[in-house]
């Protein structure tokens, strides 16, 4: 195969010029304005704007008709300037940078100009991350509203083999939990996780510490613990949690759910709105597939930004880790 013969920049300049111009005789130092925009793909609107605030000047102006000429240097300028138009550069920064024809200058323009796309690119994956935390929110809420919940009792039990999970979390005491308070907590949190940089996954709860680990303590069968049971959780201590990814260290922030199998009990709803019938439920439950429960009962109130946002009805779980 024969190579093609390789032309440099102003070879193939003056080969896109010949073949835009009418006459192939035609002077390359005095290229009209309708040329000169043809050639470069700049609007004649364009280009004489760059004149005018002095970016570029013609080679040639016609003093009777106001007519703006150009050679193939200035056609070289065009073809740059449209390409830093492009980067993003300013139309005060490029006349800056075209203004000494310094390279050392230029790199230092364009270096600059790195220094500033590295700085947007950041802002935008900071963006995109927020998006994506946003989207699983709201794909969490949309799970959260097609969870089918029984007609009869309202009331959902499955198992679950749940991973460690990791959570940072702050403290609270609220003698009821409304969607300002968890957005409020979850901003806190927020913060909280960048400033000791760790990775957030979005996945938001409110886990409170369930009055029944304190009557296993005294009670010696599950009636007894229902019999001396409250209708509502009168203990006001929450935890309002954001899962993370597993930290470098372990800190007072951030603590640990066990790993293992864990039977669940969901209802939708208000935190107290089945809380008695659904602690009898999950016991039934227990008794009857005969398992041991191994760890402390968390009860988890699932609400998500979007959730508290829009007044869609949360999904309150009971989780206890067992041994079947």
């Amino acid at each position: 195969m024969k190579e093609k013969k390789s032309i440099n920049s102003r070879e193939y300049l003056n080969k896109i010029m010949e073949d835009f111009l009418d006459k192939p005789t035609e002077r390359l130092d005095r290229i009209p304005i309708g040329k000169a925009s043809r050639i470069s793909s700049l609007s004649v609107r364009s280009i004489r704007h760059y004149c005018d605030t002095g970016i570029i000047k013609p080679v040639f102006v016609d003093e009777e008709t106001g007519y703006r000429y150009f050679d193939s240097e200035q056609l070289n300028l065009l073809f740059l300037i449209k390409e830093m138009r492009l980067l993003g550069f300013s139309l005060p920064e490029i006349k800056m940078a075209l203004k000494s024809r310094d390279i050392p200058q230029m790199m230092e323009h364009f270096g600059r100009r790195i220094e500033d796309l590295d700085a947007e690119i950041s802002e935008l994956e900071e963006k995109k991350k927020k998006l994506g935390y946003l989207l699983a929110n709201y794909s969490k809420a949309s799970d959260s509203i097609d969870t089918e919940i029984p007609d009869g009792s309202g009331i959902l039990i499955t198992l679950k083999e749940i991973p460690c999970r990791y959570v940072a979390f702050i403290n609270d005491s609220a003698k009821f939990v409304n969607g300002l308070i968890f957005q409020n907590a979850y901003d806190e949190i927020d913060r909280m996780i960048k400033t000791n940089k760790l990775s957030g996954r979005e996945i938001h709860m409110a886990i409170f510490d369930s009055p029944f680990n304190e009557l296993l303590k005294n009670a010696d069968n599950f009636e007894e613990i229902l019999a001396s049971m409250p209708e509502k959780n009168l203990n006001n201590k929450i935890d309002y949690c954001i899962e993370i990814d597993k930290p470098d260290t372990i800190r007072p922030s951030v603590k640990t759910i066990e790993e293992g199998l864990y039977a669940c009990m969901m209802y939708r709803g208000e935190y107290f709105g089945l809380y008695k019938k659904a602690y009898q439920t999950l016991l039934d439950w227990l008794d009857e597939k005969n398992f041991s429960i191994l760890g402390r009962f968390v009860e988890i109130y699932h609400v998500t930004r979007p959730m508290a946002s829009l007044g869609i009805l949360p999904i309150t779980e009971v989780q206890i880790r067992i041994k079947i």
